[in-house]
């Protein structure tokens, strides 16, 4: 009998040696890594947490991530014997922390009708973005959350009871929506170690404790030691029975509603990160030709900045590294008045200004930094380097006169004009020399506008021109009166009536040449201006404006008519 008691002992033995290990070790790759990567694994803090290696029995399923394959993660329930138990590798972008949900211990309650339902608080969002070692007694976890808070955590070793987290743990704030980071330094070497954090939020919610495993597979390795050797564990060295306090985090009142001031990590980007934009593509640079083009400094699109932040704002180029006050240019266009006619790569220096956010506003710095940047030329036919350069045109007194900057080695010019609406140019004139450089057309009418442009010309060859040309509308000046005096410091000027006019200006002065001049505007063909020293000689003069589009047209100065004040 006793040998049959023996005998099914033994059995019974065995049968609990060769029981499978429920932990398991796990790990992932992030391909934003270099170093060695890491298992994490998660586990609701309301349960008891296995750890990885740990060889008893659980009914808890722990997660293998491998972010290099992207199927979607599936959880399957432990045996309490038999196979070893297979995970689903997680996504390459990390999976986001899950939680196996409490048992229901005991018979369904019937629920009692409420008035009135308060809502279920959102649970914490835990993610999980990289993790490494640094080398063999440091690591760095990334991790992100949606709520603005505190991560509090803490480490053990794989033989080491479960820690309790509260006020005196490792904390790292952490802002909604953003990464933060938990650095793990001074750890035992040839020790597996298995970190617990949680977030408390500053709305008072508490997320759940997660525990995560650090993969020894990939951990670096240190040249060993006597000292370094692991020691073969001993009993005091085992995984003690989870006591009930060691099993759930039972949080005070300071610990449940902690209000921590939610943290924000200044965003200072590189000056160099600034963007300028259309001046990729090579430019002609025909004579006078000029190009927009932008620049979006580092910072300037941070529509919700926070204190500390940085932005750099774009204040002026420059084609020089270190610009005098006449080569630093404010308006964001570039070209050359005189064209480039060689395909060439041309420096660009763009300077910026360093602002800080501080509690409510953008504060300006001394601090001026360049970036640079490079433009192209494209190359030019000869008639393109030909082109003239329109200066403009003005009313004159017998008629329009046009502009443009002349050009050397060439025969003439040949002036073109459009009538009113018309898209045809015609050439009405042709002048020779290349020193000229202004032409009147006389052949033009009150009233009506017309639009310029010019060609330069050498044999039977013509240079390129100006497609849009310079627009005007022909004005006739006015006709003046006699001015007069009827008051002590005072003048009246009358003139003849101009059709087709949105008014006039009348100057006056004590000078032939109008210096000191003072100019008023009406819509009538009289003006009276008081105030003037009495018994004084003044100078006075009219012309007619005509508004377009925004835009004012004038005609030429009237003929200067005189008349002395009443003392």
């Amino acid at each position: 009998m006793r040998k049959k008691i023996s005998a099914l002992l033994l059995s019974v033995a065995l049968c609990i040696t060769v029981m499978p290990a429920t932990g398991f070790a796990s790990e992932f790759t992030d391909q934003n890594e270099t170093a060695d990567e890491m298992a994490l694994q998660t586990q609701a803090g309301d349960e008891e947490i296995p750890f990885a290696g740990d060889a008893e029995e659980s009914q808890e399923t722990e997660i293998t991530a491998t972010p290099t394959e992207k199927p979607e993660i599936t959880k399957a329930p432990m045996p309490t014997a038999g196979p070893e138990i297979t995970t689903t590798p997680m996504p390459t972008f990390g999976p986001e922390v899950t939680t196996i949900p409490e048992p229901t211990t005991g018979p369904e309650a019937t629920a009692t009708p409420m008035p009135t339902v308060p809502p279920t608080p959102k649970p914490i969002s835990v993610k999980w973005k990289a993790a490494k070692w640094l080398n063999s007694t440091a690591a760095q976890l990334t991790m992100n959350t949606d709520t603005d808070g505190v991560c509090y955590y803490k480490w053990i070793y794989d033989t080491e009871p479960r820690p309790v987290l509260d006020d005196s743990s490792f904390s790292v704030l952490t802002r909604a929506n953003n990464n933060f980071k938990i650095s793990l330094k001074g750890l035992k070497e040839n020790k597996p170690v298995i970190v617990y954090l949680q977030i408390a939020g500053a709305d008072g919610r508490r997320s759940k404790i997660w525990h995560l495993t650090l993969d020894q597979k990939n951990r670096p390795t240190p040249t060993p030691t006597p000292a370094q050797n692991r020691p073969t564990p001993t009993p005091a060295q085992n995984r003690p029975t989870p006591t009930p306090a060691q099993n759930r985090l039972t949080p005070t009142p300071a610990q449940n509603r902690l209000t921590p001031t939610p943290a924000h990590t200044p965003v200072v980007p590189k000056v160099s990160d600034s963007v300028v934009k259309g001046l990729d593509s090579p430019l002609k640079f025909t004579p006078g030709k000029f190009y927009n083009f932008s620049v979006i400094g580092a910072g300037t699109t941070n529509s919700k900045p926070g204190e500390g932040d940085v932005r750099w704002v774009p204040k002026y180029w420059s084609t020089s590294a270190n610009p005098s006050g006449s080569q630093k240019n404010i308006s964001w266009k570039i070209g050359s008045a005189r064209g480039i006619a060689t395909a060439r790569t041309y420096n660009l220096y763009v300077f910026f200004q360093k602002q800080v956010y501080k509690k409510t506003a953008w504060k300006a710095t001394n601090t001026i930094s360049s970036v640079n940047y490079q433009f192209r030329s494209a190359a030019l036919s000869q008639a393109e380097s030909k082109q003239p350069v329109l200066n403009g045109t003005y009313n004159g007194t017998t008629g329009i006169v046009v502009k443009w900057k002349n050009v050397s080695g060439v025969s003439g010019y040949k002036i073109y004009r459009k009538d009113g609406s018309s898209t045809k140019w015609t050439n009405i004139a042709t002048v020779k020399g290349s020193s000229t450089s202004s032409y009147a057309d006389r052949s033009v009418k009150h009233g009506t506008t017309y639009t310029y442009t010019v060609r330069a010309y050498k044999s039977s060859l013509l240079s390129s021109y100006d497609k849009t040309g310079t627009k005007i509308v022909r004005l006739a000046a006015p006709v003046p009166y006699n001015p007069y005096s009827k008051a002590s410091g005072q003048l009246t000027s009358k003139w003849k009536k101009i059709s087709a006019v949105s008014g006039y200006q009348v100057q006056y002065a004590t000078s032939k040449s109008f210096s000191g001049v003072k100019t008023v505007s009406t819509t009538a063909t009289a003006k009276t201006v008081s105030g003037l020293k009495k018994g004084s000689t003044y100078y006075v003069r009219i012309r007619a404006y005509k508004k377009i589009s925004g835009k004012t047209y004038y005609s030429a100065w009237s003929s200067t008519k005189s008349i002395k004040t009443r003392k």
